[in-house]
């Protein structure tokens, strides 16, 4: 079955007028949401091999499809070969012979759900597969490959900066397991005394002029508890917060001195994206809220109190008592070894958001916003040299 795609084929022109092979290939349930976003279920299909001749191809994704770019030639084709419930098959994949075309192929016995929206529970996998929330319910176990948990479908929760890179996005991610740094859950945001003098106490708020534009804005009101939490539910901004640090502080992550957002980094490569999200990103304070209001049922509305003064506040644990329960009955039909159970955690989470608060001394401590759901649910400024675990969020 072949289409055009208006959208598609202005990117494919633009790539020095090549031509863009799409195939989609499930045997799962395809579902559509009103935004004319397609999904599916996760696939029994397997062992997906492509070759162009004698040349194995890695291809792309967009949502439902595999995607291969490539310039016009007579008579190329690429062949898919899979398994499927244990038998071998195969098919090709014409590739046109005019630029700046995509085309479509439809393989595999898919079923064809119908009309449903993203929901908060939904299961998001490795290969950009979604199992709706519904679903999951009535398994004893969801199959392998689980990436995250969808926490955030309304889109005005979602960052500009991330609808931007996507071309628009559906949905913010959750991930299923926490990454680690040098085999350990539990790391610093910054490492104290990185070498000879430097005391680590950096002011990530000061705009570098190598690198206009980029810095992360203080989200504390050290005199104000309630502007805090304003300031803190407001900033959605995780996935830029990383693109400022892992960029002005390149050399720095390289050296191991942003061990929370070098973990993130890594943790791409234990559990891959799809290459249509952002990939994964320490997350912003107000998204790690979101996080717990969505999946834990942590009630903000009226129950915010000062916690300790310098602008850090908490829900007390009489509107949050069941959050650690909430939160893990959205993981706990993921296989245990594709997830880290929110009960068996320390208790706090690495937010990649930038505050302050004050040494004893009296001077100013830079600081990260650090959420913590031990008993009731807090969100603080603590040292970057603290130890905190960590979970990761994409937008796709």
């Amino acid at each position: 079955m072949e289409k055009t795609d208006t959208e598609l084929s202005v990117t494919a022109i633009l790539e020095h007028l090549m031509s863009v092979a799409a195939w989609s290939l499930t045997d799962g349930t395809v579902y559509s949401a009103h935004s004319g976003f397609k999904y599916t279920t996760p696939s029994s299909c397997s062992n997906m091999k492509v070759s162009l001749g004698d040349k194995t191809i890695t291809p792309g994704t967009i949502p439902f499809y595999y995607t291969f770019y490539y310039y016009p030639e007579e008579g190329k084709h690429l062949t898919v070969s899979y398994d499927e419930a244990g038998v071998s098959k195969s098919f090709d994949v014409q590739l046109g012979t005019e630029s700046g075309k995509l085309s479509f192929l439809e393989e595999g016995s898919f079923k064809d759900g119908g009309a449903r929206e993203l929901s908060v529970g939904d299961l998001f996998y490795g290969d950009g597969s979604i199992l709706p929330v519904e679903t999951v319910r009535e398994m004893s176990q969801a199959p392998s490959g689980v990436a995250g948990v969808v926490f955030q479908t309304d889109l005005s929760r979602i960052s500009d900066k991330e609808k931007s890179v996507l071309a628009g996005a559906h949905a913010l991610v959750l991930s299923a397991r926490m990454p680690s740094y040098k085999g350990n859950t539990s790391m610093k945001w910054f490492d104290d005394y990185p070498e000879g003098k430097d005391d680590g106490n950096r002011n990530e708020s000061v705009e570098d002029p190598d690198y206009p534009g980029m810095y992360l804005p203080f989200i504390t009101d050290t005199k104000d508890y309630m502007h805090s939490y304003e300031l803190n539910r407001a900033d959605i901004n995780g996935y830029w917060n990383n693109v400022v640090i892992r960029t002005r502080r390149a050399a720095d992550m390289e050296k191991g001195w942003y061990p929370a957002f070098s973990a993130v980094v890594a943790f791409g490569d234990q559990v891959p994206a799809p290459s249509y999200s952002t990939g994964w990103y320490l997350p912003s304070a107000g998204q790690l809220m979101d996080a717990f209001a969505n999946l834990g049922k942590v009630d903000f509305d009226d129950h915010i109190r000062d916690f300790n003064g310098n602008g850090d506040f908490l829900v007390d644990a009489s509107y949050c008592a069941d959050m650690i329960k909430f939160m893990d009955s959205y993981l706990e039909k993921i296989p245990s070894e594709e997830r880290d159970l929110f009960s068996g955690a320390t208790g706090a989470l690495w937010s990649s958001s930038h505050s302050w608060t004050y040494f004893s001394t009296g001077d100013i401590s830079y600081a990260a916003r650090l959420v913590s759901f031990y008993n009731d649910f807090s969100v603080i400024s603590y040292s970057t040299f603290g130890v905190s675990e960590t979970r990761a969020v994409l937008a796709f």
